[in-house]
Formats: structure tokens, C-alpha cells, sequence
């Protein structure tokens, strides 16, 4: 949840809706694999 708030803000400033899906995966993936914080 945390990691799709921060990714969907960065995503607009790759200016494209799809980075901003592309980097809640990764952010989704990062946080949880990390902490363990979804």
C-alpha cells in the first residue's frame, strides 16, 4: 500500500501511466522483500 503511494507519485514525474504501474511493482516488490511492509 505504502510502496503504490510513493510509486504512483514518482510515476508522474516519469510523465507516463505506465511507468507509474511499473514502479509500484517494483516499489511493491522492494518494501515487501525488505520489511515486510505492504
Amino acid at each position: 500500500m505504502i510502496g503504490k503511494i510513493f510509486a504512483f507519485i514518482a510515476g508522474f514525474f516519469t510523465g507516463t501511466i505506465f511507468g507509474a504501474f511499473a514502479l509500484a511493482w517494483f516499489w511493491e516488490w522492494l518494501i515487501t522483500t525488505r520489511g515486510g511492509i505492504v
